[in-house]
């Protein structure tokens, strides 16, 4: 669970300390108590009350029977434990998150769109580099080592065979 988000890890320890002390009524997991309790107990801090519920609720993982308050017990059927994998989605679908772990998710989601797009243009100026490298290679051999001072200065990404096989035509636009 450590490279889970911590919001995550609250949810999760709030559902199974419900289902630890719940008791089983005609099949169904039933729990109930104080849900101010489970906060405290699990010494989390009082501003992840509403998130938490919200979560638990929203994602029909918990469905509230009886509202307490006051000296009155909360009541709530437990229908199954969240599934890490929908986290994020069912995040935002909620509105469970909190300001900071919103703010942070949205950040990770910017940072892995901006590598991604990244990472495509690397491709793109690779495959361009692979291409001017062949066509230098084989311009190479055809004139008998005239372009070897300039060759020295790339670094090897195309196989000789590749070189040799090259056809300045795959540089034109076909106007010949």
């Amino acid at each position: 669970m450590a490279d889970q988000p911590r919001m995550l890890d609250h949810i999760l320890a709030v559902y199974d300390y419900m289902d630890e002390h719940s008791i089983d009524k005609n099949g169904d997991p039933i729990y109930e108590g104080k849900t101010t309790e489970i906060i405290r107990v699990l010494g989390l801090s009082n501003n992840y009350y509403t998130p938490i519920f919200r979560y638990l609720t929203g994602g029909n993982y918990v469905t509230q029977i009886r509202r307490g308050g006051g000296g009155a017990t909360s009541i709530y059927q437990l229908n199954g434990r969240p599934d890490p994998d929908d986290f994020d989605e069912l995040l935002t679908k909620t509105g469970a998150q909190n300001t900071k772990a919103s703010k942070a998710l949205q950040s990770v989601a910017a940072m892995r769109q901006e590598v991604s797009r990244l990472a495509g243009i690397v491709e793109q100026h690779t495959k361009i580099l692979v291409t001017l490298q062949a066509g230098l290679i084989s311009l190479n051999n055809q004139s008998n080592g005239v372009g070897n001072d300039l060759l020295k200065q790339f670094t090897p990404v195309v196989p000789q065979q590749e070189a040799d096989d090259f056809d300045f035509k795959d540089l034109t636009d076909g106007d010949d």
